[in-house]
């Protein structure tokens, strides 16, 4: 899938001979996600009082029909519907990226974007049902419910929204070109968005989805890195079958009269493949950055005395600023990289 993202990203940096090195954006509070998801499908089934001699003598029964049933009479009624659930939620996502701007004539790069767009959180399906019945009676409370009448949607279960996440799939080659503002930077970033989704305490979605997130910006001498992302994004995902359910129970309240409560225990059988798993996103991400310069003595340049410093700490590192790659060990992977960001004459 190619996801139709449209990301922004402005970056103000370190004087020009600081940019050589890693910058690392992480998300800021003010960032935003409007995230939409919702499920339908037919459902079939039968619900009935929670009404037993023995139990629960004072529970609810049901009765068919107008007239007719006994004192121990507690029938099923059939029905069918629509399932629905859904959720309609603000979030502040979690994660960030980091670029780096070689100096040496090889391109610029993105690594390790990852955005959680939960920010670590999980959100919740309310499971409602639309039903179509059969004229049927309660007693314990006393009322009617006419065949057909139109019900308000009936809540009957939960689910969740577990995972949600943007993660970033392989490096990202950066064009770059300077121009007076600044040095201008552009890439296509391939990504995977991950769903997680749960109903009935089963898993129904677990969608891993390929795309790109297209990415733009600059970097100039006048202030420290911020960046923003925004993208919108909609699709909806096939459903497996959904596992069965048996004696929700259920509160419902009563037409004629009105004003009590039915007790009921619903059981039913969802269609998934017949239904749907709707989303759409709208997300502004707003990033702030910090430099992970390759420049270790912080004088504006990276040269001889900053590998000096590389070649002293060569070895097993314990937060050393320069294990850049953060793998614990200062080898030649941290050496290639800072001959990579060498300052330009």
């Amino acid at each position: 899938m190619d996801l139709r993202a449209v990301a922004v990203l402005s970056a103000l940096a370190l004087p020009t001979l600081a940019l050589a090195g890693e910058y690392e954006f992480r998300v800021k509070p003010t960032s935003t996600l409007v995230f939409d998801a919702g499920i339908d499908a037919p459902i079939e089934g039968s619900f009935v009082g929670n009404w037993d001699a023995t139990a629960n003598p004072t529970g609810t029964r049901t009765l068919p029909g107008l007239f007719g049933g006994t004192s121990t009479t507690n029938t099923p009624i059939p029905y069918t519907g629509m399932i629905d659930a859904g959720i309609d939620a603000d979030k502040v996502p979690s994660g960030g990226f980091r670029v780096r701007i070689p100096t040496d004539g090889t391109v610029s790069t993105i690594e390790g974007l990852e955005f959680d767009l939960l920010g670590g959180e999980q959100m919740d399906l309310l499971v409602t049902v639309d039903l179509v019945f059969q004229t049927f009676r309660t007693r314990q409370p006393t009322s009617t419910y006419i065949g057909l009448e139109a019900l308000p949607p009936i809540p009957i279960a939960s689910g969740q929204v577990s995972q949600l996440r943007v993660t970033q799939v392989g490096t990202a080659e950066a064009m770059t070109v300077e121009t007076p503002m600044g040095t201008v930077f552009m890439a296509n970033v391939p990504v995977e968005f991950v769903f997680q989704v749960s109903l009935f305490g089963a898993p129904i979605v677990d969608q891993v989805i390929p795309g790109t997130l297209p990415v733009a910006g600059m970097v100039t001498d006048d202030a420290m890195p911020t960046a923003s992302i925004s993208f919108k994004e909609g699709f909806s995902l096939p459903l497996p079958e959904i596992p069965a359910f048996e004696n929700q129970a259920v509160a419902l309240p009563t037409i004629l009269p009105p004003g009590q409560t039915a007790n009921l225990l619903f059981t039913g059988t969802v269609n998934g493949p017949a239904g749907a798993f709707g989303v759409s996103i709208n997300t502004t991400i707003e990033l702030g950055g910090n430099p992970l310069p390759m420049d270790l003595n912080i004088d504006g340049c990276i040269n001889a005395d900053d590998l000096g410093m590389l070649l002293a700490a060569w070895g097993p590192a314990n937060k050393n600023p320069a294990d850049f790659n953060h793998d614990g060990i200062i080898d030649g992977e941290d050496l290639g990289m800072m001959l990579g960001c060498w300052t330009r004459d």
